[in-house]
């Protein structure tokens, strides 16, 4: 958990960027709709000028209609008030009705381009940051944008330019006092500028502690066996309320600060209006001269844009909200990709692996454990339809030599080569195909049997059994009257983990792949199911390659070769027999594999 906390507390990226860059970043998704977003501002501008003309026409109406009793000319302007004003609802109607549907197609964008961003972001990444903070990324930070782009941006456009449009009226109406009025909303204007950069600071600390929050809940789910097993509720819920309290002091402290300026702006707007009260009770130079209906007008033009001004200060901390999400969006589809990270070229050439695959002098160590290598100057090779057995104890390198041959991690010093190529020149497509793993830990979706076998192909049902069945899946489908359309829950929990291993062997037969990886897939079965995976291995494997990672005696004798791991080094290799005989490292780990075997099974008798 302090991990977490620390690796968050490290995001104090500060931004350079202005707010017409995080704009126009954010504009970069709305290109394809931009005759769209032209029409609904021409819309939202036709309604500002409407009410403009709205209130022209309402001193008109006074001086020239009622002052001057003359009927028709005041049911024609009154007919034009009316007119105005209903063409600026529907002006203002038809741009927020473009603006809102042409926004909610570019949030649509922004989350694919998330998704997609998310599948071309090498493994390290997603070591290096809490699952909760991406979470965060793919929903909090895009729900403050598409909060932007459904409300927001059409308020702050409509208030724009309802005060640019009233602006240039009242200046045409009478430019003295416009200019004056005008001046008199500098102090309100000022206030929401200056509070500015005090709630991007706050709401750029809010999502950075609600990120916070959502990493330290995925990991109370995440270890909520542990927890229970260990009555450790009460320890795991005092860090998750630390974290609640600690997001909640800076809303609360965002509060204050919104609660406090919202009210002074508020009163900083009426301040026009008050003046031009004042100077027309008493009898001004600049009024004396108007007539009622043109001040009336100034009236109307000052209520106006007293709204505008509320408008823009009420969604100022939206807006900053929006740039905050902005920035920690475009941060995360900044990161370097997959490609970029591991480095690599293509080469039409290697498009297919069917060859000798060999490690020569290779050393790599973790990103974030630089100075410690994970393996040392390894070498061997791996020739054609082979199966090599990787043996040693836990962290001696055997899995961190097949993540390299994966490229989930890069090695730094020596080469990878298959077919004589080296790995950066392969597309990680081929790779993908040609080399398929089965590790201990298996992912099972909550799906039917059938689409965690498929996982997106194509397949037909008949080569789908016929596959369970050289697999051994389907004598177990036949003793649980399972089908193809037997619902599976969430990881697979109403499958044991012996059936979990045969489903994801049974998945990877179905790829046809040039090599079988598999890290320690009959570590945690029962001797039942994996009597039935030594069968599988023994009838699948005939012509592939093959790596097996593993302890028991059992899987070992499948390999043609065994190479054993020491501390990151590779201390011997031989036949299983050659290596026994030997009566080194690999014949100590034998006996204690089978001191173990022995334990366990004297346990199962007692009980």
């Amino acid at each position: 958990m302090s991990q977490d906390k620390a690796v968050i507390e490290k995001d104090t990226i500060r931004i350079k960027d202005s707010d017409f860059k995080f704009t126009k970043k954010l504009l970069l998704f709305c290109r394809d709709y931009k005759v769209a977003f032209c029409l609904a501002l021409l819309g939202i501008t036709s309604s500002s000028v409407c009410v403009a003309f709205s209130a022209y026409f309402l001193g008109r109406l006074v001086d020239e209609g009622i002052q001057a009793k003359n009927f028709e000319l005041t049911w024609i302007f009154a007919g034009a008030v009316l007119i105005a004003e209903i063409c600026g609802l529907a002006f203002r109607f038809g741009g927020r009705f473009v603006l809102v549907d042409r926004s909610s197609k570019v949030i649509y964008k922004i989350r694919i381009a998330l998704i997609e961003k998310l599948s071309r972001l090498p493994i390290p990444y997603y070591d290096r940051q809490p699952q909760g903070r991406i979470v965060t990324r793919l929903t909090h930070d895009v729900e403050g944008i598409d909060q932007f782009f459904s409300s927001t941006l059409s308020r702050v456009l409509m208030a724009t330019m309802s005060l640019v449009s009233l602006s240039i009226a009242m200046i045409i109406a009478n430019y003295k006092l416009g200019l004056l009025l005008l001046i008199a909303f500098i102090p309100a204007a000022a206030m929401a500028i200056l509070t500015r950069n005090p709630i991007r600071k706050l709401n750029r600390k809010m999502s950075k502690e609600s990120a916070a929050i959502n990493a330290q809940l995925n990991e109370y789910l995440n270890g909520l066996e542990s927890i229970r097993s260990f009555a450790a509720e009460k320890w795991a819920l005092g860090v998750y309320d630390q974290k609640i309290r600690t997001y909640l002091s800076t809303a609360i402290r965002f509060n204050r600060f919104n609660s406090s300026t919202r009210p002074l702006v508020s009163s900083l707007c009426l301040a026009p209006l008050f003046l031009l009260f004042y100077l027309a009770l008493g009898q001004s130079a600049l009024t004396s001269a108007l007539s009622l209906g043109v001040l009336v007008s100034f009236i109307r033009y000052c209520e106006r844009i007293y709204r505008p001004i509320l408008t823009l200060a009420h969604e100022l901390h939206h807006v900053q909200h929006a740039f905050t999400c902005t920035e920690r969006v475009f941060q995360f589809l900044s990161e370097l990709e997959e490609e970029e990270e591991l480095k690599a070229t293509k080469f039409p050439k290697a498009s297919k692996l069917d060859g000798t695959i060999e490690f020569k002098n290779v050393s790599m160590a973790y990103p974030s454990q630089q100075n410690l290598q994970a393996i040392k100057n390894i070498n061997f090779k791996i020739a054609p339809g082979s199966k090599v057995g990787f043996v040693g104890a836990s962290g001696s390198g055997k899995s961190t030599c097949i993540k390299v041959l994966a490229r989930t991690y890069d090695y730094q010093e020596g080469q990878v080569c298959i077919n004589g190529q080296e790995l950066q020149h392969y597309p990680r497509e081929v790779l993908q195909k040609d080399i398929a793993f089965v590790s201990q830990d298996v992912v099972i979706f909550r799906s039917n049997l059938r689409e965690n076998l498929c996982l997106g192909e194509e397949v037909s049902d008949q080569e789908l059994l016929k596959q369970c069945e050289s697999s051994g899946l389907l004598a177990i489908m036949q003793n649980r009257g399972l089908t193809l359309d037997s619902e599976l829950e969430d990881q697979g929990k109403n499958l044991s983990v012996g059936e979990r291993q045969l489903l994801a062997f049974t998945r990877v037969l179905l790829r046809d792949p040039k090599l079988i990886v598999l890290d320690e897939a009959s570590a945690n079965i029962d001797h039942e199911h994996e009597e039935l995976m030594h069968q599988a291995l023994h009838k699948n494997l005939a012509g592939r390659s093959a790596i097996l990672v593993a302890h028991r005696l059992e899987t070992l004798k499948e390999c043609d070769y065994l190479l054993v791991f020491r501390d990151g080094q590779i201390v011997e290799r031989g036949s299983h027999i050659e290596l026994i005989e030997k009566r080194g490292y690999f014949f100590e780990l034998m006996h204690e594999a089978k001191s173990q075997e022995s334990l366990e099974l004297g346990l199962n008798k007692s009980r």
